[in-house]
Order: structure tokens, then C-alpha cells, then sequence
């Protein structure tokens, strides 16, 4: 009886210890935890401008954050732009705290701050303080806008054409360009030795009148901003005027291609479904060339006029207002943005001039198309192609093989639809045809600057 009585006692004197070293246990990997909280500041930025704001994160998936805080030091000033504890009760995990910066309100000066963004947890560990986490940034202080100064000559421009403009700034610029109308085209450098000579092709679309304002823009590191505008010259234009009449053999040809590219049809009358083909497709198609043009190269690649395709006929003309006709109705208006060209059945399809390929496959109502980037935000667009000869990446040289004409897409005959476009809008290939256009208003310009220019491509 008295061994049983012993044995019990130990047992529990056993289990009792295994208690505490569980408890122990736990509250050393609990309440010690050594993981230092997670902090980001979100965008990371090196430069303030008169105001910057900003978003600091904390993250603490342990023992939960103990306290946030954000400071900004230069010299002996040292600005407090947040200073926040955590109760145990309120459980924090993840903070997220948007954060304003004035620079005049604190009486910052130009130069050099330590940016610095602290963290502690609700750990034991550190006597009790917790596990600490850090970021210190070096940002500059700089309220200076930059100064931007045109040195091409003045833009005269043709409505659907396309321009040149050369500018300078005084600071690297992460944002520059030209806007024309509420259409912003990007600068870049690489035109000249000087990494702060910049330039942009610039586009007046069609349907950009006289009145358009054209105005030249940088923002730089720190986020100040200047906006001058630019002396220039619009050249208005007509569009002429087209009727296509839609007949039951011409939907019976180009429907079965297309409409698997437009959903669940099936149940639509054959005219509605080139409705839904012209339009709906039509646009999702633009917003893929949209993406392909946000990129260009800042290098020139091409050199002198642009090829047209041998032997051909034009058949119809860019910004052509195309009203579309069946069984006597007006069913829907569309503007051509290309030049259509017809020669042989199948012809081989010349590069306009050197680039570099950045898309070669099926382009919904274009059919199989290539899209060549020569530089600075221009490229050209050859469509409803048969074959295409090309791959996505590599260069080639003006007069090059790209495919052959043929009938694919929204073609009623075998053709090439010849494009061009600055950027994501099209402009009037017809310019680029003419080796005067191209002395008056891209070359002799770039000549004109004076400065070295950059070699190598």
C-alpha cells in the first residue's frame, strides 16, 4: 500500500514538472520569440520635394507589434512624423500607416535627412522591450524644380501626322515627355552624348484639331514638376469619306475565323456577329497594341526614307470615315488607321525599315500581323499577313522579308494594312514615305541641336 502511495506521488510530481516544462516551454518560444518585426516603406523614394507621401508598413506574425515609429533627422533637427504604441489588447499584428511630409512645415533645408522608420514586438526578449527592427534611409532634400529648355525647332505638325521634339533638362528626370491634347509621349535619352538631352516623337491624332495644346513636362526624383508649352504649328485636315457594303458571301468568309475570338455567338444573326467582330474586337485589339507600343527602345534604329510595298495600289487611305452598309441599312462607323496596300496575291512583305520585332502573330480583325519598333516611340504595323517570317526579339533591316500579303482578319481581299503609330496612337504613314517629310522634320532637327550625337546602333 505504502509503495502505491509513493508511486502516486511521483507520478504526480512527474506530471507536475512535465506542466511547468511545457508552460516553460511555451513561454519561451512564445513570449521569447526572437523574429524581429518586418518593416517596409512603401514606395521605397531617395529624394522630397515639398511634400512626399508615403506608406510605412510594420508586420509581426509572433508575439504582435509593441509600437511604430517614423522619424526624419538632418543635422540636429530630428522631425517626428509618427509615434505610435500597441496595447496587448488590441492584438496588432500588421500596421499600415499613410504618411505626409512637408518640407516647409518642419523648416527642412536643401541637402541631405536620415530617414528612419523603428520597430519593437511584444517579445520578453531584450528585457522585456523587444525584438527590434530598423530602417534608415538617406533621402535628399530638393525643392527645385527642373529647368527644361526646347531645342528642337518649332513643332509644325499635320492632323494624323507625327513630330519631333528635342528638349533638355537640367536634372535626371524619371518623367519626361510631351503632351499633346491629354495624350502624354514619353522622352528618352539616348539620341545624344548629353544624358539629359532628351526626345520624344510626338503624335496629333486624326481627329486633333487646331487648338490642340502641345506642352513639354518632367517630373524629377523628389516629385517637382514643370510644364512649359511649346511653340507650334497644326496643319488641319479632310478625311475622305468610305462605303463598304457588307454582302452575305463576305460574312460567310470572315466570320468562321473571328468569332471564337468574341464569346458565345452562336445564337446571333450573322450581321450582328460582325457587329460584335468590328467593334468589340476591333477595340480589344487596340488595347493589345497598346501594350505592345508602352516600350520603345531609345536608340534610332532605322536610317533613311521607309520602303513601301513594291508594285501596289493603294486602296484605302489613313483615317479614311468608313460607314459600313447591309441590305441597304447603315449599320456602323469606323475610321481606318492604316494605308491598305494591294499588289500580287502574296507578296513578299517588306520591312518599312529597320527594327527590332516586338509582336508576330494573329491580331484578331488584323489577321497575322507583324509590329516593328525602330526607336523613340515609333513603330509600323503590317497586317492581314499569309505568312510571317519574323520572330518576336530580333532585328531586322529595312527592305527585310516580314511574310506575305494575304486575306486573314477583317480582309476582303488579299492586301496589306500598312500602320504606323507613335506610341498607342496611329499616324498617317504617308509621311514616312517621304524622304523630304523625314529631312525637314526628324533628321535635320536632330541635326540641328548641335550636340554630339550617341553612336553604337
Amino acid at each position: 500500500m505504502k509503495n502505491d502511495k509513493r508511486q502516486a506521488k511521483w507520478i504526480l510530481l512527474l506530471a507536475a514538472v512535465m506542466t511547468l516544462l511545457v508552460a516553460g516551454g511555451w513561454a519561451f518560444f512564445t513570449k521569447f520569440e526572437g523574429t524581429a518585426p518586418v518593416v517596409r516603406i512603401d514606395p521605397p523614394f531617395s529624394a522630397v520635394g515639398t511634400e512626399r507621401a508615403f506608406v510605412v508598413e510594420a508586420e509581426d506574425a509572433g508575439s504582435g507589434l509593441r509600437s511604430l515609429n517614423v522619424s526624419l533627422v538632418q543635422g540636429e533637427k530630428t522631425v517626428v512624423l509618427l509615434g505610435r504604441r500597441f496595447d496587448a489588447a488590441e492584438g496588432k499584428g500588421q500596421v499600415r500607416e499613410t504618411l505626409r511630409l512637408a518640407v516647409g512645415d518642419h523648416g527642412l533645408t536643401e541637402g541631405a535627412a536620415m530617414l528612419r522608420v523603428e520597430s519593437r514586438d511584444r517579445s520578453w526578449r531584450h528585457w522585456g522591450k523587444g525584438n527590434p527592427a530598423r530602417i534608415e534611409q538617406t533621402v535628399r532634400i530638393d525643392t527645385r524644380a527642373p529647368v527644361l529648355q526646347v531645342l528642337s525647332e518649332p513643332l509644325n505638325i499635320n492632323q494624323g501626322g507625327c513630330g519631333l521634339v528635342i528638349f533638355r533638362s537640367s536634372e535626371p528626370c524619371p518623367v519626361s515627355g510631351v503632351t499633346v491634347g491629354d495624350t502624354f509621349y514619353p522622352a528618352q535619352s539616348g539620341l545624344y552624348e548629353d544624358p539629359l538631352i532628351l526626345a520624344s516623337f510626338v503624335a496629333l491624332a486624326y481627329n486633333q484639331g487646331k487648338g490642340t495644346p502641345v506642352a513639354v513636362s518632367a517630373e524629377d526624383e523628389a516629385g517637382n514638376q514643370t510644364r512649359i508649352g511649346l511653340n507650334h504649328f497644326i496643319r488641319p485636315k479632310q478625311w475622305r469619306q468610305d462605303t463598304l457594303q457588307i454582302s452575305d458571301g463576305f460574312l460567310a468568309t470572315v466570320l468562321p475565323a473571328l468569332t471564337g475570338q468574341i464569346g458565345d455567338v452562336a445564337g446571333l444573326p450573322p450581321v450582328e456577329q460582325f457587329l460584335k467582330i468590328n467593334r468589340d474586337l476591333r477595340k480589344a485589339n487596340y488595347e493589345r497594341l497598346v501594350e505592345v507600343t508602352r516600350t520603345s527602345d531609345n536608340q534610332l534604329h532605322w536610317h533613311d526614307g521607309f520602303v513601301r510595298l513594291p508594285a501596289a495600289a493603294n486602296r484605302a487611305m489613313f483615317a479614311d470615315q468608313r460607314v459600313y452598309r447591309y441590305q441597304g441599312q447603315e449599320i456602323d462607323h469606323q475610321v481606318h488607321m492604316g494605308v491598305d496596300l494591294a499588289s500580287l496575291a502574296a507578296s513578299p512583305v517588306p520591312a518599312g525599315n529597320r527594327g527590332r520585332v516586338v509582336f508576330a502573330e494573329n491580331l484578331g480583325i488584323y489577321g497575322l500581323t507583324v509590329v516593328l519598333d525602330h526607336g523613340f516611340g515609333l513603330f509600323s504595323m503590317y497586317s492581314h499577313l499569309s505568312q510571317i517570317d519574323v520572330q518576336a526579339g530580333e532585328m531586322v533591316e529595312r527592305g527585310a522579308l516580314l511574310g506575305r500579303t494575304g486575306t486573314t482578319g477583317l480582309a476582303g481581299g488579299d492586301h496589306l494594312h500598312y500602320g504606323m503609330m507613335v506610341g498607342a496612337t496611329f499616324i498617317n504613314p504617308i509621311e514616312w514615305w517621304d524622304d523630304h517629310w523625314i529631312k525637314d522634320n526628324v533628321t535635320d532637327k536632330i541635326a540641328g541641336v548641335g550636340a554630339p550625337q550617341k553612336t553604337g546602333d
